[in-house]
């Protein structure tokens, strides 16, 4: 056996013991979708220092078609995290130690026992939601504290009440009146508010959007210096190997060693169908490989 033949074995038994033992995670409804992890791994096995030496190029290419957003996003994390946010840690610990005791009363772990698995993702998300409002209500609560307990006057940063005529914040006090009082109350909520029904999910939905983006763009370029006709053979080959192993013998392997020797069985099967479709079909047959 030639080098190269000895690297689609490889690949192929990588992909069919990727496939086995995912289709055994997955089994029984969804076996099937091991076929993802077969052809990946059939894929990437093949001259995977190749794939490691591609992940930079792709990654540099992915930046470059993206521009100069990356390093301005990171900049602004950055920026946000070195400034000081004493009410939004002080309420966001509050609110942990809140949610610890709604977990330890059980409030928020007893309605998910015995419940199907799409009511517990729903649930769980609402939890996340709750636990966001929440975490924004004792924010202003903090700072309501502090307003209230300022006697006369108090300096605050509110750029739609002292804006100057250049356009610049000024250093202006303001006195602690009831109208002050109300106003800073309702602002605080109205922001609360906004953050919750829109802010949060416009940059979420941005977020997300961008790193889509910048994903697709990254896969595509790296399948571009990576692809060859050897690698789809092994894809295919390995998780051929796989599925015949699995449906073959799955059924009779209730145990975890008889399952692991399926997922052997499945890769040594791979790796013989890769080298037999290499070695009789591409280069004795189709002629598609040309022989040493």
């Amino acid at each position: 056996m030639n080098k190269e033949t000895r690297k689609i074995a490889q690949a192929c038994f990588i992909g069919g013991v990727l496939f086995t033992v995912a289709a055994f995670f997955l089994t029984p409804m969804f076996w099937w979708l091991g076929t993802l992890a077969g052809i990946a791994g059939g894929y990437l096995g093949y001259e995977f220092r190749a794939v490691l030496r591609a992940v930079s190029k792709a990654w540099q290419a992915a930046k470059a078609e993206m521009g100069d957003i990356f390093p301005k996003v990171i900049q602004a994390i950055v920026r946000f995290l070195r400034r000081p946010h004493p009410f939004g840690y002080l309420s966001f610990f509050i609110t942990i130690g809140m949610s610890y005791l709604l977990v330890v009363s059980g409030f928020i772990i007893a309605p998910l026992e015995k419940q199907s698995l799409g009511f517990m993702s729903g649930y769980i998300f609402g939890c996340i939601i709750f636990f966001i409002l929440i975490w924004l209500l004792f924010l202003q609560l903090l700072w309501l504290i502090v307003l209230l307990s300022i006697q006369g006057e108090f300096y605050l940063e509110a750029p739609d009440k002292i804006i100057g005529a250049d356009g610049q914040l000024e250093d202006k006090a303001i006195p602690l009146t009831y109208g002050n009082g109300a106003y800073y109350l309702v602002k605080g909520l109205e922001l609360i508010v906004l953050f919750s029904v829109w802010k949060a999910w416009k940059y979420l939905f941005i977020g997300i959007k961008w790193a889509g983006t910048f994903a697709g763009r990254f896969l595509k370029h790296l399948f571009i210096f990576i692809h060859s006709n050897e690698r789809v053979l092994c894809a295919i080959d390995g998780t051929l190997g796989g599925i015949a192993a699995f449906l073959w013998l799955a059924p009779s392997a209730e145990t975890l060693t008889a399952k692991a020797a399926v997922a052997i069985f499945g890769g040594l099967l791979g790796a013989g169908f890769g080298v037999i479709n290499y070695e009789l079909v591409s280069k004795r047959w189709l002629k598609l490989v040309p022989q040493n």
